[in-house]
């Protein structure tokens, strides 16, 4: 096994969302000719967005959260692969998804104080 396979297989994080305690199923959000974006609700009112290429040409997505209905209030955005925390759901975010790749993220609900 790569360590790259390796590094995947025990990411924490992708594990902690697979075995979030609230036990939801993740569901197809959107289909759209070798692109899909998946999502499961997760615990704490937290959401888990799965982005697959199944192109064979690198896949340019921006994002207005505004858009994503299923969204309530105001969420951090984490990348689980790269391990890095993006910013929030108040800006639009872009991505640059290679060929046959995914890009796995985290929106952790802001609470208001």
């Amino acid at each position: 096994m790569t360590p790259e396979i390796l590094e995947i297989l025990t990411n924490k994080e992708a594990i902690a969302i697979d075995q979030d305690p609230l036990g939801k199923q993740g569901y197809r959000f959107m289909d759209h000719r070798g692109k899909e974006i998946w999502i499961r609700e997760l615990s704490g009112g937290n959401w888990a967005v799965c982005i697959f290429n199944y192109e064979d040409v690198a896949f340019h997505l921006r994002i207005n959260w505004e858009h994503v209905y299923i969204l309530n209030g105001k969420y951090e955005v984490r990348d689980i692969w790269s391990k890095k925390d993006l910013g929030t759901t108040e800006k639009n975010m872009q991505f640059e998804i290679p060929a046959h790749n995914a890009v796995l993220l985290k929106l952790k609900k802001v609470t208001q104080d």
